[in-house]
């Protein structure tokens, strides 16, 4: 027969204590059963229980021994402290436990994790150092509450299309016991919130930003084009009197940049592939799919400034500078007709791609998208 505590923890102000599951137990308070409540104590209050112990026989009520007791009990706070929010698929750190009395110490720890009954995507807490005071976590992971594979079932429909676009966030209910002499106290549950970078982009000339933010990437994406490079001053020459275009500086200087890959989502997050399949379609279109892969055509803008000459060195640079403007403003111009439609594409390649979780139906990418144009 046992009456040392199982439990002396606070919640909500209120003092839990229980006695063995063979015993019961009638508690100062007058409750009879296995657990009583005070109220109004702190941690590191010392309180004096008086119970009275009980057995019976299993398969009835005959009272077989029944004892007065005393135990004198310490209130011992436990605190779970995690870190607020951590990236999907990256080790997360700063999980420590708190005590009150603070000179005390835990004999062990165990940490917990909790998670909706119905969530999705697999929830998983892989903690490095579980029955240890302070610990980490594995490749925080992303649930999906409600179990859906929509993006906008997610964030809500009322959030598709929003500027910024909403976080992609999951909650963990965490908490730990400490066991010291033999009791097990747990902490309130504090609540740990895993988000996904759910982003990446193709460019031409100017690297994105590293960290991702949405205002500084707003800002930078005016100077990601436009995929070409040359200077028109260079492709000039003079000839007896006239000064004319020469195609081998033209072909020196012109070129079509190849588009590159930024992911800001790690590699490391289950939601990397999705994201490289997406950019990669993009790298696609630009490379060999019509009508994106004809835009900013070199060979076309050579074709319109071949025959462009002038006695004037000034005049003709003037004019080419107009010709390769116009050349660059209409690419620019089929591109964001054409931008949608690219998307639309690139997404569905997205949506195709593992794990089935953040995809988007056809009415989310007009949402999203079709302001771009």
């Amino acid at each position: 027969m046992r009456i040392i505590p199982e439990e002396v923890i606070i919640d909500d102000e209120m003092i839990h204590w229980s006695v063995s599951e063979e015993d019961k137990a009638e508690f100062v308070d007058g409750n009879l059963g296995r657990e009583v409540t005070l109220r109004g104590k702190n941690a590191g209050d010392s309180i004096k229980l008086n119970v009275k112990i009980m057995t019976v026989n299993e398969n009835s009520t005959e009272l077989i021994t029944m004892c007065s007791k005393s135990k004198d009990l310490k209130v011992i706070k436990v605190t779970a402290n995690v870190p607020f929010r951590s990236w999907e698929g990256l080790d997360a750190d700063n999980f420590w436990a708190g005590m009150e009395p603070f000179n005390l110490v835990a004999d062990s720890y165990q940490w917990l994790a909790h998670w909706p009954e119905n969530a999705g995507n697999e929830p998983e807490v892989n903690f490095t150092n579980r029955t240890n005071m302070v610990t980490g976590v594995k490749k925080a992971r992303w649930f999906a509450d409600p179990d859906s594979p929509w993006y906008a079932d997610i964030v809500g429909e009322e959030n598709v299309g929003m500027t910024p676009p909403p976080d992609i966030i999951c909650t963990y209910k965490i908490a730990v016991a400490a066991i010291v002499d033999g009791a097990r106290i747990l902490s309130e549950r504090r609540d740990w919130k895993v988000q996904v970078k759910y982003r990446g982009t193709i460019y031409f000339t100017t690297p994105p930003p590293p960290d991702y933010d949405w205002w500084a990437f707003e800002n930078w994406e005016d100077t990601g084009f436009p995929p070409y490079v040359g200077e028109i001053e260079e492709i000039t020459e003079q000839v007896g009197e006239e000064w004319r275009v020469s195609e081998s500086k033209f072909r020196e200087q012109f070129k079509r940049l190849e588009p590159k890959i930024y992911i800001y989502t790690p590699n490391t997050s289950q939601f990397y592939a999705k994201v490289k399949a997406h950019e990669q379609h993009h790298v696609s279109q630009y490379e060999e799919i019509p009508p994106w892969s004809d835009l900013w055509d070199i060979d076309d803008l050579y074709d319109r400034i071949c025959d462009l000459s002038s006695n004037s060195h000034e005049t003709l640079v003037t004019a080419v500078r107009e010709a390769v403007n116009a050349w660059d403003e209409e690419s620019a111009q089929n591109y964001g007709e054409k931008k949608l439609e690219m998307e639309r594409q690139a997404i569905q390649v997205q949506n195709n791609t593992q794990p089935p979780y953040l995809n988007l139906r056809p009415e989310d990418v007009e949402k999203i998208y079709g302001n771009e144009q």
